[in-house]
């Protein structure tokens, strides 16, 4: 327990995909490093916001020089961001969310991948969330043709 008397994660506990945090429907799960907070302050208006996985996505990023109008945001895992992180995202002004992370089989977190999907699937479920502003794509580490391409594709 924190010093608000609320369940906190224990990092030596953990392998910190944060899956708990973005899945407690009473927010009663805190992360210091991955708070819901810190990763909405991230988000630019009028930008495309791509969480990657720092596993996989965000290293195929690697060097790549984004164009201004990315904002690139590490995460540790897919599964972080979570449905109502990315209509948080939309509300705040993002122009276009991308999630992407692992392929199936090869997550950490067994099934971050999946989860990432569902939250992708669940927003765009909303009515009045168009299809072409949240997208759901797994890239691996090796994978940077295919992450760029990702990229400009989502910017045309």
């Amino acid at each position: 327990m924190n010093d608000k008397s609320r369940p906190q994660i224990v990092p030596e506990s953990c392998f910190s995909c944060h899956l708990c945090v973005s899945n407690c429907p009473a927010y009663a799960i805190e992360s210091r490093t991955m708070a819901n907070e810190q990763v909405v302050g991230l988000i630019r208006k009028d930008r495309i916001t791509v969480f990657a996985c720092e596993r996989s996505a965000a290293l195929a990023a690697g060097k790549l020089a984004l164009p201004d109008h990315v904002t690139l945001i590490s995460i540790p895992c897919a599964c972080r961001i979570s449905a109502d992180i990315i209509l948080k995202a939309l509300l705040n002004g993002a122009s276009r969310v991308i999630v992407s992370g692992c392929h199936p089989e090869n997550c950490r977190s067994h099934e971050g991948d999946k989860t990432a999907g569902d939250s992708v699937q669940r927003v765009l479920a909303l009515p009045g969330v168009a299809r072409d502003r949240v997208l759901w794509e797994p890239v691996a580490a090796n994978e940077t043709r295919k992450f760029e391409h990702l990229i400009f594709s989502a910017t045309e």
